[in-house]
């Protein structure tokens, strides 16, 4: 009895075992296909935004797997992912909580996929773990079963590109740490793309994290930023699609479950990768080299991390070599060789109103109170009188209009002109003294100067009989008024006004011929040994006082110094006459 009631057992429990097998085998028999609709679903559409393509494609895998066709790990996976596409894609909360609860029923062990995690899925993932919510995304699939799978409708025939590594690029072999990884892809010649972006995760990074890639020639590329890199070593995770106007992804490189892989080193074998046509980047500052409080901390200006291609507002943002330019960052030869700020950057600006209260100064802003209020110079004037008249070399001329007329043996003329006949100047301008001037201004208001100048003038002429000599001292006070906003701190040009007044004296010498008059007899005659006719040189004589006006031209070749330029109309009195004074110089601040 005892014997055929073991031998039953046995042959009971070797035919249980038997009608279990197709069971178990069955229950996972449909993993693979369901796991290839995942993946699809979450590494293309959901990461190319097509949320109803995920979603339908998941639905689909879940309708697949049926009841038990699947294994409970890969349905649990399913209904999460759609859970995630439902909350993440289509902000549709409570039917990914439904699509959460029932991930749970079918493997109460299953986790989010960090990378895929936003905290609106993360906390409707906890809801739903704790119980909470109803399985709402249940009856979409359940209604799926008594129906018959609908036929795809007919979509009219174009070109299809399936997403695969047909995408052109060769990953850099390596690259060193703290410098910007350049990628460069082109895509093959029957493939259209509107964006072409890199997702990446540098060795230890929690997520991945997106770049978008630029058109370059007959490619795509962008430089993923350096301090995205960071100085540890280790592969450099990422995969690169193209996507067209549909949204499609139609070309890739890669993908999350097998990106390509870059190693980051701390020193290179060989040569470091670069862009086409373009120098390899350089490396930026680690972050860490100076600990807080050190002498070396914030005496270096924040440089940006941001690489090649990347979106930018301001050149601050990208990283060293680099320049903002229309909205990305792009090489700049000025910034590469510039040597780095100490200091915040001026302002860039069009006029003073960009200022807030400063001056633009060669297209920066600068400060209204930067300016010198002492000022000093060295400079140059040639005087050049106006002069004309008739009989200049007579003896009423002599005495009262200013004119001394001298031989060619050095002594003053003393004859009798014949009236009329020559001894005249036509109107004109001839050149005149030159005067070497020093000179000092005081700022008194933001626009006005008060000053001095003391110099000596050269060319003056010969002392005339009972007369005073030439007064070769130059002593002059003027006030300027310097037109524009706070001129004294701009870089540039700074016109200005004047008026002056002071000690001169303005000597002219003029060549005119004197004829005797013959009539006079010698025996009468001051200077009887006057031939008939004679060359004589005229001298006008103007001043010793003066009053002018004028106006001038400072050329700051930095806001402290420049070079200045002015013309000045001098009224001579007491002996009356105009003069042009035009003059240049040299001026500093202090």
């Amino acid at each position: 009895m005892t014997r055929r009631f073991i031998r039953s057992l046995i042959v009971a429990t070797s035919l249980s075992s038997v009608a279990l097998v197709p069971s178990v085998s069955d229950a996972a028999g449909k993993d693979k296909a369901a796991q290839k609709l995942q993946r699809d679903a979450m590494d293309n559409d959901y990461l190319a935004t097509k949320f109803p393509d995920a979603e339908a494609k998941l639905r689909k895998a879940i309708k697949l797997c049926g009841a038990d066709a699947c294994s409970p790990k890969v349905l649990a996976q399913l209904h999460r992912d759609l859970g995630v596409v439902l909350i993440g894609g289509e902000n549709k909360k409570d039917e990914g909580k439904g699509a959460f609860l029932l991930a749970f029923k079918a493997d109460p062990g299953v986790a989010l996929d960090k990378d895929l995690t936003t905290p609106d899925i993360q906390k409707a993932f906890e809801d739903a773990k704790k119980g909470g919510g109803k399985a709402t995304a249940a009856p979409a699939d359940e209604e799926e079963e008594e129906e018959e799978e609908p036929k795809p409708k007919p979509k009219p025939k174009k070109k299809v590109v399936e997403a695969s590594s047909d995408m052109v690029h060769t990953p850099p072999t390596e690259s060193p740490v703290l410098t910007p990884v350049p990628l460069y892809v082109e895509l093959p010649e029957d493939v259209t793309a509107v964006k072409v972006q890199v997702r990446y995760k540098p060795f230890g990074a929690p997520e991945w994290k997106t770049l978008e890639l630029r058109k370059m020639g007959g490619g795509w590329g962008a430089e993923i930023p350096c301090l995205e890199i960071g100085s540890t070593t280790g592969d450099l995770s990422y995969y690169v699609q193209a996507v067209d106007a549909s949204g499609d992804v139609v070309s890739t490189s890669g993908n999350r479950n097998t990106p390509n892989k870059l190693p980051i080193k701390n020193e290179l074998k060989g040569d470091a990768p670069r862009l086409p046509g373009k120098p390899p980047p350089a490396a930026c500052d680690d972050p860490n080299a100076c600990p807080p409080g050190f002498p070396c901390a914030g005496k270096k200006p924040k440089k940006g991390a941001k690489g090649w291609g990347a979106s930018c507002e301001a050149d601050k943002e990208c990283g060293d070599g680099l320049l903002c330019k229309s909205g990305s960052c792009e090489s700049g030869e000025a910034a590469a060789k510039a040597p780095e700020p100490t200091e915040e950057p001026a302002k860039g600006c069009e006029s003073d109103l960009d200022c807030d209260g400063g001056v633009c100064s060669s297209g920066q802003c600068q400060s209204s109170s930067s300016g010198k209020k002492n000022w000093g110079s060295v400079s140059i004037e040639q005087d050049i009188a106006l002069v004309s008249g008739s009989d200049v070399c007579s003896a009423p001329s002599q005495t009262d209009n200013g004119y001394s007329c001298f031989r060619g043996d050095g002594q003053q003329y003393h004859g009798t002109p014949l009236p009329g006949t020559a001894d005249a100047i036509s109107g004109g301008v001839a050149p005149a003294t030159t005067r070497i001037l020093a000179g000092y201004d005081r700022v008194v208001l933001p626009n006005v100067t008060v000053g001095a100048r003391l110099g000596y003038a050269l060319r003056g002429g010969p002392k005339p009989d009972g007369g005073v000599a030439f007064l070769p001292v130059h002593a002059e006070a003027r006030v300027a008024y310097w037109l524009g906003r706070d001129p004294f701190s701009r870089v540039g040009l700074r016109p200005y006004v004047f008026a002056a007044g002071g000690l001169a004296q303005v000597d002219v010498k003029v060549q005119v011929q004197v004829r005797e008059d013959v009539t006079v007899l010698p025996i009468d005659r001051l200077q009887p040994d006057n031939p008939d006719q004679q060359m004589l040189d005229a001298w006008k004589k103007m001043g010793q006082s003066f009053g002018a006006i004028g106006g001038g031209l400072m050329y700051a070749t930095s806001a402290h110094s420049g070079i200045v330029g002015d013309l000045k109309l001098m009224m001579m009195f007491p002996s009356s006459g105009f003069v042009v004074a035009p003059e240049i110089g040299y001026v500093v601040g202090f």
